[in-house]
């Protein structure tokens, strides 16, 4: 759940400053795939889903304390789970419109309980939980696998910082750590094959032209351009680096271009063709997807419009006979 929010998710800022998952279609298999996953996880994984969280999910709820039943100890409108940790502390405690969840396991029940309310609490949930994987496993045990190379399942006692927990509970949290890592990547494949047979995307020529325009960024006279970079280190199997929801709209990729006399440039290149966008310098910034340029057949026929020294400088002969550029007809 660490990847396909920042990934995958559509997120959208209101006017209160909150983030809001976007209402959208990969949105909605998104909450669904997550849903299947808890719902899930308590029959074919007991022993983690029985796992205390280092730290509540906390978020408002639509759930009251009528929603509850046996297995709760319902006072006025509070209500707190007869499941407790080994401090003594509820797994499940509601104090409208707050509920606290501190298993997988009661999150499950909560959400058996809301029924047809049950994907609006998991929006809600990570609408006001936008790092999940860090209340539930911890930190400090999430830094300390970053900063080494050893995949989660070699960890070790000795190799955590985290002395209080026995061998045993150790164990557990390695387990459902590598659960957690292989559904955020069954849930990217799932949702990246279902935009792949909707949309045709194709991001090896404007790969090759990316790659041959970097290696003209370099000093002196003959350089094109002063430098080029992708707004996103990460890249999708497809080949594609704009996040899911826009690939989906047929974006390949979102590229900062400085050229040598002119301001900067933000570029999105799609399907469709090659334009320039809002402003868009990086991930989240997503109100700076609009289109405001024409389109242009590939990423060197926008340079040029718009920086004399690309366009007087490039060499036109080795240049068309390196690239088959990302050309695409248009109307």
């Amino acid at each position: 759940m660490g990847l396909t929010l920042t990934r995958v998710a559509q997120w959208t800022t209101t006017s209160s400053s909150s983030d809001k998952l976007e209402s959208s279609p990969l949105n909605e298999s998104l909450l669904k795939e997550i849903l299947d996953f808890v719902e899930k996880l308590g029959s074919k994984h007991p022993e983690e889903a029985e796992h205390v969280f280092e730290e509540p999910l906390q978020w408002k709820t639509a759930l009251v304390a009528s929603d509850f039943q046996a297995g709760y100890d319902i006072r006025d409108s509070a209500v707190q789970s007869h499941e407790k940790d080994s401090e003594g502390q509820p797994l499940l405690q509601l104090s409208p419109p707050s509920v606290y969840v501190s298993s997988f396991s009661q999150l499950s029940k909560l959400l058996h309980l809301a029924d047809d309310r049950k994907l609006q609490e998991v929006q809600t949930c990570l609408e006001e939980n936008r790092d999940p994987m860090v209340k539930i496993l911890g930190w400090s045990f999430i830094s300390k696998l970053n900063r080494t190379d050893s995949p989660p399942e070699v960890l070790s006692l000795r190799d955590t910082s985290e002395e209080e927990h026995s061998a045993m509970e150790l164990d557990v949290k390695v387990k459902l750590l590598i659960l957690l890592q292989n559904i955020d990547k069954q849930i990217l494949h799932k949702l990246l094959g279902e935009i792949t047979e909707q949309v045709k995307l194709d991001p090896t020529v404007v790969k090759k032209e990316v790659e041959l325009l970097k290696q003209s960024c370099t000093e002196g006279e003959k350089r094109l351009l002063k430098s080029l970079r992708y707004t996103s280190d990460y890249e999708f199997s497809n080949g594609c680096r704009a996040p899911l929801w826009r690939q989906a709209l047929g974006e390949i990729c979102h590229l900062v271009v400085e050229p040598c006399d002119g301001e900067t440039l933000y570029i999105t290149c799609s399907s469709a063709g090659v334009f320039l966008n809002a402003g868009f310098k990086q991930e989240g910034d997503e109100s700076h997807y609009e289109r405001k340029s024409d389109f242009y057949e590939d990423l060197a026929t926008l340079l040029k419009s718009r920086s004399p020294h690309f366009a007087e400088n490039i060499n036109k002969q080795s240049w068309d006979r390196g690239l088959g550029l990302c050309a695409v007809p248009h109307q």
